[in-house]
């Protein structure tokens, strides 16, 4: 386990921190003083990087990419909070791929009455994957109004992802896919070799 942070629980009780993350990285370094690390050791500090500009960031995330890690999370020096910070960044590699619109799941909830996500696959048919998010409220009736005159299964759909993966089912797929648009200027998706 690689360890990052270490707050006190009155954080976790009040729903936000009181010490910067300069101060709580020192106490966990201190923590780890006498804590003796050997190959039979499952516990570890976190590495961590001070940057002063974005191009020496996108080294090291560049670094880390390439060793197989997923990306890294940039940190202001600011107070823990229990919800989506400013204070904290992730950086994940992200992608665009063009797919074919093969069907779509109704919406359930707020999305009651439209598209809830849309089916999706490669020129090859060996991706599969359900496109729910990135929609706006304005692409969700277009959506709609292209489905009840039937111009929407056989399109090519911009879909952008984080990095091909293979689903609990053993399926081609892809991680975080969100919509970008309907591409009415493309009619032949990628295959899933272009697609990494």
């Amino acid at each position: 386990f690689n360890i990052f942070d270490v707050d006190s629980l009155s954080t976790l009780e009040n729903g936000k921190g009181t010490t910067l993350y300069s101060d709580r990285r020192k106490r966990l370094i201190s923590l780890f003083d006498n804590f003796i690390v050997d190959s039979a050791t499952h516990i570890e500090i976190a590495q961590m990087w001070v940057c002063d500009d974005i191009s020496k960031m996108n080294d090291i995330y560049d670094e880390i990419v390439k060793s197989g890690g997923e990306g890294v999370i940039a940190k202001k020096d600011g107070v823990y909070e229990c919800k989506r910070s400013k204070n904290w960044i992730k950086f994940k590699e992200i992608c665009d791929c063009d797919l074919i619109v093969t069907g779509f799941i109704p919406g359930e909830g707020r999305r009651e009455g439209y598209v809830g996500s849309i089916e999706c696959t490669d020129s090859t048919g060996k991706l599969k994957v359900n496109v729910g998010s990135g929609f706006t409220d304005a692409d969700l009736e277009i959506l709609n109004e292209r489905l009840k005159n039937d111009e929407l299964i056989g399109k090519i759909a911009a879909v952008r992802y984080n990095e091909r993966i293979t689903d609990k089912h053993g399926n081609e797929s892809l991680f975080l896919p969100r919509f970008i648009e309907v591409r009415d200027d493309k009619n032949i998706a990628d295959t899933i070799e272009s697609i990494k």
